[in-house]
């Protein structure tokens, strides 16, 4: 169990399952080096399931080959309730203890628009209840600080994470914002909403301006001026390379440490698997923290 009470700040990443299978040790190499030892590892989940063997392989293998807790991401696209929970019960006998539940995007490249399965689960507060009700895993849940991009407006956005919450959720995750005080208020929306789940603000390093946009308009984050003014007239050009790196470590070693400030004590990272880099924002941020947090 996390302790969001601890003074000590902690820290989680998100990886994906990389293309090829035979890297997976390569990213698991990686993060046995990391210099700090993240409280716990979330693995992705492609849309409509698309990398569930991947994911499943990167599981298992962050689980045998290192001593960090891994949460294995879960979705309801495209996958009957038997064979959701099937994949549950085979997390369970892993040793898996910990699972971001979450709706999932659609499949269907020609449009967004989200349709349950017939025989599947039809939103995530189904299947978190399910999974409380058969096992005694941590559940992790996604929160919207700027609405989730399909909700129809944001009263309707918190009702469905406090129906989750009370399905039985343990933590919420955020989705990555660049301004803190968008977080700040979403949680005292959620205290309007009785809303009462530990929450862990998600952040992300900006290495690739161009990308980061196109993610941010597909999930409904939006990007405030002095965070565009700072990327978006760099390139990836081998010669800008060590300025992106440096403005990627200040910028999100910045929001980081202003969150502390305010009480926040555990923190997820979106590593887009750049562990390099992550390893050394969390150095960075463990310098300025200096032993006040240890």
């Amino acid at each position: 169990m996390i302790d969001l009470k601890k003074k000590k700040i902690g820290f989680s990443l998100e990886v994906f399952p990389p293309k090829m299978e035979e890297q997976n040790p390569l990213l698991v190499e990686k993060i046995n080096n990391l210099d700090f030892k993240p409280d716990f590892i979330s693995v992705t989940y492609g849309a409509g399931g698309s990398t569930k063997n991947r994911t499943l392989d990167l599981v298992k293998r962050i689980h045998k080959d290192t001593d960090i807790s891994v949460a294995a991401h879960l979705t309801c696209v495209d996958s009957s309730i038997d064979d959701t929970m099937r994949l549950v019960d085979e997390y369970i006998k892993l040793g898996i203890t910990k699972i971001v539940a979450l709706r999932g995007d659609s499949p269907n490249s020609n449009t967004k628009k989200y349709k349950p399965h017939p025989k599947g689960f039809q939103k995530t507060s189904d299947l978190i209840r399910a999974i409380k009700e058969n096992s005694t895993i941590e559940l992790f849940v996604a929160g919207y600080p700027e609405k989730h991009p399909e909700s129809y407006n944001v009263h309707s956005d918190l009702i469905n994470l406090k129906e989750k919450v009370n399905n039985g959720a343990d933590f919420i995750i955020t989705q990555y914002f660049f301004d803190n005080q968008i977080f700040f208020n979403f949680l005292e929306s959620m205290k309007k909403y009785n809303i009462s789940s530990k929450i862990i603000p998600g952040i992300i390093p900006i290495t690739n301006y161009e990308k980061i946009k196109q993610f941010s308009e597909n999930c409904g984050a939006s990007i405030p001026k002095n965070v565009s003014d700072l990327f978006e007239n760099t390139s990836n050009k081998s010669s800008d390379k060590d300025k992106i790196i440096q403005n990627a470590i200040s910028h999100i070693t910045e929001q980081s440490l202003d969150l502390i400030k305010n009480d926040i004590r555990n923190i997820h990272i979106y590593t887009l698997n750049q562990i390099s880099l992550v390893n050394d924002i969390w150095i960075e941020i463990q310098s300025k923290l200096g032993t006040k947090y240890e």
